[in-house]
């Protein structure tokens, strides 16, 4: 295996939206094997998508439960020669996987391939909730018990001690930011020329193949836009000022320059784009210019919106919809599958966004209701 190769685990229906972001954003530049763990149905389900990767792999294994020993041998047979055939070859490569608490094949695996053949290991939590398990508490004798048997099928002891994935950049941009503020205290030409200078620093970074942790480079490319807003909103009436065909004149040009600066771009490089991991295959021109023009563009478009109800309502209380979509899209994704519906046809999930945003109001209503605590709308202290 080569440098470019990425491994992902597919344990269970919630990871889908993660698993698929992954895919997206690496298609084309890595070489992406899957493997699906004991769900049949989820096998189906990804194969059925014709995604373009190596190798999709099933892996099925029994539910070990502790009162049932006599699984306990057959396991601790069958787990070793599953990574001999599957995964012993493995080497240099990134590697995703979303749960540790009850899947504990694949935990197995995760923990052999980070202890051999360099390679990179991202335990990518988003549902497992794994900060109760890892309290420094007395386990009580389920849980003894339980990691007990894990350790004897395994031979290895679930310590969770995985790198784990984080999806807070914007809080890194704002720590950045904020330490910019003071240090300049507040002065727009100090504030101006660290920025641009702290975004110089991650796209030369990113050029160079170099990358710092807890995605500070991925950062530090930020701190332009974040210089933008913040020049938007204290030095212009853009956001806030009276609507005007002016405004429509400017964004229409914005929209052109943005369309042009990537055409010009695209003729010299791959147009690669990639905030999160910090790689880009474009130039600067194109990474800034394009995204203040294209930023500009949106927001000026969301203004002429702004009392438009549908629009404004949902924008308005876009937390709900972050907390809530990938459940009614997790839950149409399934519908069409058992329908054989065509879900790369650009109608259809044009329809399943619509659906969803509609949904999406009285969901709104309802949390902003009954649960204002839980989406931010009421302080839980003063």
């Amino acid at each position: 295996m080569q440098k470019d190769d990425l491994i992902l685990f597919f344990q269970a229906p919630a990871n889908l939206p993660y698993l698929l972001k992954q895919y997206e954003d690496n298609v084309g530049k890595k070489n992406i094997y899957i493997y699906v763990m004991n769900v049949e149905n989820d096998y189906k389900f990804i194969k059925s998508l014709n995604l373009k990767v190596k190798e999709i792999t099933f892996i099925s294994y029994e539910w070990l439960v502790p009162r049932y020993r006599r699984t306990w041998l057959k396991q601790r047979k069958r787990v070793r020669e599953v990574y001999r055939q599957h995964f012993k070859w493995i080497k240099n490569a990134s590697i995703y996987f979303y749960s540790a608490v009850s899947d504990w094949m694949t935990f197995y695996f995760v923990k052999k391939l980070s202890e051999s053949g360099n390679n990179e290991v991202v335990y990518a939590d988003h549902y497992d909730m794994l900060e109760k398990r890892m309290e420094k508490r007395p386990l009580n004798q389920a849980e003894k018990l339980e990691r007990l048997m894990y350790w004897f099928v395994t031979g290895i002891w679930m310590d969770f001690n995985f790198k784990q994935a984080m999806y807070s950049l914007p809080f890194y941009c704002e720590c950045i930011f904020y330490i910019i503020f003071l240090l300049t205290k507040q002065n727009i030409v100090g504030i101006s020329v660290l920025s641009c200078a702290c975004g110089i620093a991650g796209y030369v970074l990113s050029r160079c193949g170099l990358y710092l942790p807890l995605w500070m480079d991925s950062a530090l490319t930020a701190m332009p836009f974040f210089l933008m807003g913040y020049v938007l909103r204290k030095y212009s009436n853009l956001l806030y000022g009276e609507k005007s065909l002016l405004d429509l004149f400017y964004g229409l040009l914005c929209l052109l320059f943005l369309l042009g600066v990537y055409w010009f771009d695209e003729c010299q490089n791959t147009g690669v784009i990639a905030y999160g991991d910090n790689e880009f295959d474009i130039s600067a021109l194109c990474l800034y210019l394009g995204g203040f023009s294209g930023t500009i563009f949106v927001l000026i478009v969301s203004k002429w919106l702004n009392h438009v109800w549908g629009f404004s309502y949902v924008g308005r209380y876009s937390i709900v919809v972050l907390l809530t979509h990938l459940l009614y899209l997790f839950v149409i994704r399934n519908v069409l599958y058992q329908l054989n519906v065509p879900q790369d046809d650009v109608y259809v999930n044009f329809m399943v966004f619509v659906v969803i945003m509609l949904m999406e109001i009285p969901t709104i209503w309802f949390c902003i209701r009954y649960l204002p605590y839980c989406f931010a709308q009421k302080d839980l202290w003063k």
